[in-house]
């Protein structure tokens, strides 16, 4: 399967210490579009299933996120996670 974000990161938990982040948003993306939300992001962190939901158009804030399918293991990267997020969505669709 062929992602839309993926983001390779330093994971020192991991034996060639390289962590993977892979997701698929559920629709297109317009910038600036409310109606479009909520957006849910599907795919894997390190090999485990995620589920993201980005609730509205406000994607740099984690308190717009709900983290539905997600590893207890990995909760260190939520944050970078929603910085990732809203890098893609800026930078492919809008300012």
């Amino acid at each position: 399967m062929k992602y839309k974000l993926t983001k390779e990161f330093t994971d020192l938990a991991k034996a060639d210490n390289i962590g993977y982040f892979k997701v698929n948003p559920d629709k297109e993306i317009y910038f600036g579009k409310k109606e479009q939300f909520p957006i849910v992001w599907t795919g894997e962190l390190n090999e485990n299933m995620v589920k993201i939901e980005l609730k509205n158009s406000d994607s740099f804030s984690i308190r717009n996120y709900e983290f539905i399918v997600y590893p207890k293991s990995e909760n260190g990267l939520k944050e970078q996670i929603v910085r990732w997020i809203d890098d893609y969505i800026n930078r492919e669709y809008g300012n």
